[in-house]
């Protein structure tokens, strides 16, 4: 049977690894549809060898349902100064990039701190043709984005923690380079890495999903109530039944400090890792 490749990418180092290996179980165990194989791209931000192994192991115990490929980000892509630092902030920035010599169409950016709850593969099936992303709105705030210089004011910013993107457009378009040179034009005006500088670049070129697919902690604890009567019904349907969940801001729920019900399905997933890891390890052994 030929099997559809649909790529998954996500940025991870040391202290993220367990986080993303979760992630990836949770995303694979939620699709039982027996002709798709996600393709995981891990933009490696120094990784130790055990770090990868652990998370080749994962995705091998599912081989027949997903892969895994390491990318890493060349020193010269980035500032020179806490390189370290710098790849995590523009990992989502230079992805597309990395991915010029793929075959990749289309490929979703998740951060590590989200946990999938329903077949996310449905997501492929969105019609964003005309812009070069499709994202959630971002809960946290519904202000227009007064700080940073928009061509127009909009009441619409996108969470970038989960992101379809057009690798095709966004690279004739040039995205990364422009979102770089807001960064270095604009440092002040960024509080969440390079999440202003992408909706200033792609203002009016992101194609909005709702927000069910990326469930953002305000959003869970109503935090904040969305300023229309169908953004609010939207949050409802989103908390009723999440395809993903994002566990946005502090704290997280592998850190005492959290409390939402929410940290169960984190942990549901953290525990099988283990549980398999343990499994193949007593095998091997």
């Amino acid at each position: 049977m030929t099997k559809k490749e649909l790529a998954i990418a996500s940025y991870c180092n040391t202290a993220w690894a367990p986080h993303l290996a979760a992630l990836i179980l949770s995303i694979i165990d939620n699709c039982q549809k027996k002709d798709i194989l996600f393709h995981f791209f891990v933009l490696d931000i120094q990784l130790t060898d055990t770090d990868r192994q652990m998370l080749k192991t994962i995705v091998s115990i599912k081989r027949e349902k997903a892969s895994i490929e390491f990318l890493t980000i060349d020193n010269h892509l980035v500032r020179r100064t806490d390189q370290e630092l710098s790849k995590v902030a523009h990992a989502r920035i230079l992805l597309p990039a990395l991915l010029k010599n793929q075959s990749t169409e289309k490929i979703l950016y998740l951060d590590c701190d989200m946990i999938a709850l329903e077949d996310i593969s449905e997501l492929w099936a969105v019609d964003f043709s005309g812009h070069v992303i499709a994202a959630v709105e971002d809960a946290s705030f519904h202000h227009p984005l007064i700080k940073v210089d928009l061509p127009i004011k909009t009441l619409l910013c996108f969470n970038s923690g989960a992101i379809v993107i057009d690798v095709l457009k966004w690279n004739q378009l040039g995205i990364t380079k422009k979102v770089l040179e807001y960064i270095k034009r604009y440092p002040n005006k960024l509080e969440c890495h390079d999440q202003e500088a992408l909706n200033v670049v792609l203002y009016n070129q992101w194609y909005r999903l709702h927000p069910k697919w990326n469930v953002q902690t305000y959003i869970l604890n109503k935090t904040k109530r969305h300023p229309t009567f169908i953004g609010e019904k939207e949050y409802r349907e989103a908390r009723k039944r999440p395809y993903i969940i994002h566990y946005s801001g502090q704290p997280k729920p592998w850190q005492p400090a959290f409390q939402h019900p929410s940290k169960n399905y984190y942990e549901l997933y953290t525990t099988q890792v283990k549980s398999l890891l343990r499994l193949l390890e007593n095998l091997v052994g």
